[in-house]
């Protein structure tokens, strides 16, 4: 699949950190100079939707890959419909982020990306599907153990069985390729920020992220 231009996605297990290191890199990047914009690759599209927060704890893909045990008609009604909407919902969100980036100053922040979505919905299907999406510039891949994210986890997310966190970890660790920058997600915050910065900045070229190009 293609590269998306000045895109970079941060990645990770529930609890890895993706959200604070996906909004200090985007303000680090707007004192640099960038037009740079943070984007949740899963609300953006329903942020304006009333209760949308509660509409997806309730409802969300999440929800139903946790609770395989149920059998009611809600259920495989769920199912479902996310089977068949999973894939398009991602492209059209990134479709319509990527519509944004006209000019060489311009940068999205993603904080995540589709991987454990895809798992939620699709399952063992989720990393064949995962790499048909177009790839951000950038996959910056915060690397946790099951111990670091349930401790950083909110009352709701460690109600949910162990087992699916390790799950999911060992589908990030299938998934990430050569190209991923990969940092230790236990590291302090800071630390953590200063490392993914400068990674950045070294790997996009003498014109300091200018050079990505769709390709």
């Amino acid at each position: 699949m293609p590269q998306l231009a000045r895109t970079i996605a941060i990645v990770g297990p529930d609890g890895s950190g993706k959200t604070t290191q996906a909004k200090l890199l985007t303000e680090r990047l707007q004192a640099a100079g960038y037009d740079a914009q943070y984007v949740h690759a899963l609300y953006y599209l329903s942020d304006n939707i009333p209760c949308a927060d509660r509409l997806r704890r309730h409802l969300g893909p999440r929800k139903t890959r946790t609770q395989e045990t149920e059998h009611g008609l809600l259920y495989f009604v769920r199912r479902v419909l996310f089977g068949l909407v999973g894939f398009w919902f991602a492209l059209l969100t990134i479709g319509m982020v990527s519509l944004q980036v006209r000019n060489r100053r311009q940068v999205v922040v993603f904080d995540r990306y589709y991987h454990q979505f895809f798992y939620d919905v699709y399952g063992s299907a989720s990393i064949p599907l995962s790499r048909l999406l177009p790839h951000p510039w950038q996959m910056i891949y915060l690397d946790a153990d099951l111990t670091t994210v349930q401790i950083r986890m909110d009352t709701v997310d460690q109600a949910v069985d162990r087992q699916y966190y390790a799950t999911v970890i060992d589908l990030y660790d299938e998934c990430a390729t050569p190209e991923w920058l990969s940092f230790r997600a236990e590291l302090p915050i800071e630390t953590l920020h200063e490392q993914i910065f400068q990674a950045i900045w070294d790997r996009s070229g003498p014109d300091h992220l200018t050079t990505a190009a769709i390709r």
